[in-house]
């Protein structure tokens, strides 16, 4: 335990700053380096922190830092995916759970707003989390049956 050898200006961290994790507050990497900045300011000099304990610190808050990017790389991966997906729909005919009840028709387009991507079903957009079941055009049908 670290006690300052001076009076010392706490910390502060907006609700905002403090991530809620499976019911629990988390600190986010810039709020441990914060605490970590504020325990160097105010160590004791004559009882300096342990080398090894600063160094767990620091592998910490690396861990922290290298975690947050890969949570970051994964978001963007599966963004990327499920839009590649959609465009497997382009020409099928699609059956959508809306308000108003089941919309059926073929996917004439897709498109894309940043994250967030919507299918174009008779002229209307929807957003693909709600198609229900994918399956062959008319004109497909008419080409299998055909053959």
């Amino acid at each position: 335990m670290i006690e300052p050898t001076q009076p010392t200006t706490p910390v502060s961290t907006s609700q905002s700053d403090i991530n809620i994790v499976n019911g629990k507050q988390v600190l986010g990497q810039d709020e441990f380096l914060n605490l970590l900045i504020t325990q160097m300011t105010n160590q004791d000099p004559l009882e300096p922190v342990n080398d090894t304990d600063f160094i767990a610190q620091m592998a910490q808050f690396s861990s922290l830092e290298q975690q947050s990017q890969l949570n970051q790389s994964i978001s963007e991966f599966l963004s990327r995916h499920e839009s590649s997906q959609l465009y497997d729909y382009l020409g099928k005919e699609v059956k959508i759970n809306t308000t108003e009840g089941i919309v059926s028709g073929i996917v004439t387009e897709i498109k894309n707003f940043g994250e967030v991507s919507k299918v174009v079903v008779n002229g209307l957009e929807y957003d693909p989390a709600f198609i229900e079941s994918v399956g062959l055009s008319s004109f497909e049908i008419e080409v299998l049956q055909s053959e």
